[in-house]
């Protein structure tokens, strides 16, 4: 008799607590959630929207807003739970916007770590 793999995870979605100093020196508290299978896959069908092929190649078509979508998905403000509008994000500073988007991807299993294991199963 073959010997079974038992996989055992959790059903709570994983939360990292994000603090943003503005320029007028006030600290807010944020948290980003990880999304839920639907979230999940709306936010993979809209990227996939904004790719194209160009010799076999897959190129993204359309930059504008494709970071921000994704930390809007997750990011909440902690005071009053209300979610963070893609506008708001947008005022960001660029490095920020990369820390939050580079967050967000981990959280959701969306980055190059996570592709890689997905390759090696």
């Amino acid at each position: 008799m073959s010997e079974r793999t038992l996989i055992q995870l959790p059903l709570c979605r994983e939360e990292i607590d994000v603090k943003l100093q503005g320029i007028d020196g006030q600290t807010k508290e944020y948290v980003l959630i990880e999304l839920d299978g639907t979230a999940r896959d709306e936010y993979l069908t809209d990227m996939s929207k904004r790719m194209k092929t160009v010799n076999g190649q897959t190129e993204i078509k359309d930059y504008k807003g494709l970071q921000a979508q994704l930390i809007c998905m997750c990011m909440r403000n902690k005071a009053n739970n209300e979610q963070v509008e893609i506008n708001d994000c947008q005022t960001f500073p660029g490095k920020t916007i990369t820390k939050l988007f580079e967050a967000c991807q981990k959280l959701n299993g969306l980055d190059s770590d996570a592709s890689k294991t997905a390759k090696n199963d």
